[in-house]
């Protein structure tokens, strides 16, 4: 059976950017949580309102550029698309539903 290219494309960005997110973030605390629960920790120190939305500067800035396995251009594209297709726009800020980053 023949998968169609694009389909197979994304299956495997999409594939790629769940195992770097699983790897986790880079901190300097030895009391971090590791894997999973350190990008929560990240992404929930980043959201100072609390409303689960960061600035998409901040996601790409602050969040992406700590992963241990660093995103290539093309995954981290794929990401924002994805996680903007989800999000909203509001004050002129484009903005990043973070807790739409899943595991599967």
């Amino acid at each position: 059976m023949r998968v169609d290219q694009r389909l197979e494309s994304q299956l495997l960005l999409t594939e790629s950017v769940r195992l770097k997110i699983l790897r986790g973030v880079q901190v300097g605390s030895a009391e971090a949580k590791v894997r999973f629960l350190g990008v929560q920790d990240a992404l929930h120190s980043l959201d100072v309102e609390g409303d689960g939305y960061l600035d998409a500067r901040v996601f790409l800035k602050k969040f992406l550029r700590r992963l241990k396995s660093p995103l290539t251009r093309p995954e981290r594209e794929f990401l924002l698309e994805k996680l903007r297709a989800q999000s909203k726009e509001e004050e002129g800020r484009n903005l990043i539903d973070y807790e739409q980053v899943r595991l599967a």
